[in-house]
């Protein structure tokens, strides 16, 4: 019995060694977007949907991407505002065209559950400074995302408001932590 205290006592002496060797070290913030990075505080946002399909209405999806970043990033100081807003300059512009988009049906509706579907969107973005100076510039050709929902035509999982809200996040998202060591000059 004695043994057995002393093999548990040496096991949660060992645990608390390595807890405090190898355990989290000094907090360091994590760095700023890049596009806070590259002291730009007012962005215009513009998207147009150059796909052959045109599912989108990409001012609807222009205005939840604006708001998306604005949710995102706001905190560190940058403002996003969609390309009809009132703003005499802005510090940059950043373009997201989509440049494809379809949607698959994976599995039907069946009683009480929503049909799942799979939706793809091919985009390119570019952020260029007021000046005209291309800050970067990328292109996905595939961003896929998993949905659940209750349309059961394709034509109607474009106009969902959950997809277009999902979307907007996802670019945002990435327009705001785009790495430049991986774009394209």
């Amino acid at each position: 019995m004695l043994k057995q205290k002393l093999i548990a006592l040496a096991g949660a002496v060992g645990i608390l060694a390595c807890g405090a060797c190898f355990g989290p070290g000094e907090y360091h913030p994590p760095p700023p977007p890049p596009i806070v990075k590259e002291r730009i505080r007012t962005l215009r946002v513009i998207v147009t949907d150059d796909s052959a399909e045109r599912h989108v209405d990409a001012s609807a999806l222009e205005a939840l991407v604006v708001r998306q970043m604005n949710a995102l990033a706001g905190a560190d100081g940058l403002t996003a505002y969609s390309h009809d807003q009132e703003m005499a300059r802005v510090d940059a512009v950043l373009r997201i065209r989509l440049t494809a988009g379809n949607a698959r049906m994976r599995r039907p509706a069946a009683e009480g559950m929503s049909a799942e579907w799979v939706v793809h969107l091919g985009v390119a973005e570019g952020l260029t400074r007021a000046d005209g100076s291309q800050v970067w510039q990328q292109a996905v050709p595939d961003i896929p995302m998993d949905a659940r929902l209750s349309a059961e035509r394709q034509e109607d999982v474009w106009k969902d408001h959950g997809v277009l809200g999902r979307l907007a996040y996802r670019l945002a998202k990435q327009a705001i932590e785009m790495d430049r060591g991986h774009a394209q000059h």
